[in-house]
């Protein structure tokens, strides 16, 4: 049995695997006590050209399918060190906030429990894991999450919130899932996915909560979650065993070479008007006003913004998508040159 330990104490110390980029001794303010560890200087660091201050890595959450219902004293000793802890059963009645209607939890057996943990410590995680290797309880869900925070003097979170809006895409989504937005009746304090799925996996994004890890209210959050054994095996968990060990580093540097792509204006014009005509046109200024029309048509979303998932689900892939990452660093202010629409491309 782990050995208690107070929630005051787990709080002080964020987890090894919160990879911290550094802790500018810059204006913010925090939702809550206690202070992360003293700051070093202020340096520059970028996300495609958005000015940022820290940036960390971690497991947001991690769902586990169980034979056996843990005893009291484990749910509390895991309540204490997790941000949230919680066990439903097979047959349980729950109301869904997003659909507005009471649905039923399916747990197929022979399991007949369904272990949810959000933000667990490290301690959790390796309680979980030694938990597992009985074979009585087995992963089935992990959302590993990045968080960016911001000088609340100079904020960028709203930047951020509004490239990956326009930039981030999610391969093989069918057209009829739409990617989901909201505001919170804010321009930089909502938020997004590429759409729910109860297998596979598909990532969400939001700049309406605080840094889990030090408090800062301005931040930016992004995870993916990956439902069902063969979503996790793509990213390296084979078990359980391998939230101890996991590469977050490696994980969001491949994540954002294949979803963080932009749209070339004329090169989709000159796309678009070769393959009505059958011919081989050399690109020029006329395939750049079809290229806007285009855009305006297909890849709009609820809100009159140009979202590039939008615009592939609605019109399709071709050669004038291109990977954001691979283009040179942004100037101070965001420029998305191939997507933003000006006059002069007006038909």
């Amino acid at each position: 049995m782990p050995k208690n330990k107070s929630k005051g104490a787990r709080s002080a110390t964020p987890p090894l695997d919160a990879i911290r980029s550094s802790s500018a001794s810059v204006t913010r303010y925090r939702a809550a006590d206690p202070l992360p560890p003293p700051g070093t200087e202020l340096d520059e660091r970028r996300f495609c050209g958005i000015p940022y201050v820290d940036c960390y890595h971690y497991f947001d959450s991690a769902y586990f399918l169980s034979k056996t219902l843990l005893g009291a004293e484990d749910q509390w000793w895991l309540q204490d060190h997790c941000e949230d802890f919680d066990i439903l059963w097979d047959g349980q009645l729950f109301f869904d906030e997003r659909r507005k209607r009471w649905r039923e939890i399916r747990v197929y057996p022979p399991y007949r429990f369904r272990i949810e943990v959000h933000f667990p410590d490290d301690e959790a995680r390796e309680f979980l894991v030694h938990l597992a290797l009985n074979g009585d309880r087995k992963l089935v869900a992990a959302h590993p999450a990045r968080d960016f925070t911001f000088d609340h003097r100079h904020s960028a979170k709203g930047d951020m919130l509004e490239f990956v809006n326009k930039h981030w895409t999610q391969s093989h989504q069918p057209k009829g899932r739409a990617s989901a937005r909201f505001d919170n009746g804010a321009l930089d304090n909502g938020g997004g996915s590429t759409g729910r799925r109860g297998r596979g996996h598909y990532f969400t994004h939001y700049a309406s909560e605080h840094c889990r890890i030090d408090g800062i209210v301005e931040c930016f959050h992004i995870e993916g979650r990956y439902q069902g054994k063969q979503a996790l095996t793509k990213i390296g968990i084979n078990s359980a065993f391998d939230l101890l060990n996991f590469d977050h580093l490696r994980y969001w540097q491949k994540v954002d070479r294949v979803s963080l792509k932009e749209i070339d204006v004329q090169r989709l014009g000159q796309y678009h008007s070769n393959r009505l005509r059958g011919s081989r046109e050399r690109p020029s200024d006329r395939h750049r006003r079809i290229g806007s029309v285009l855009i305006r048509k297909y890849g709009l979303d609820k809100f009159g913004n140009i979202c590039v998932q939008q615009f592939i689900q609605r019109y399709g892939r071709g050669p004038f998508l291109r990977n954001v990452l691979e283009r040179e660093c942004f100037d101070q202010k965001i420029q998305t040159s191939g997507i933003d629409i000006k006059k002069d491309d007006e038909p």
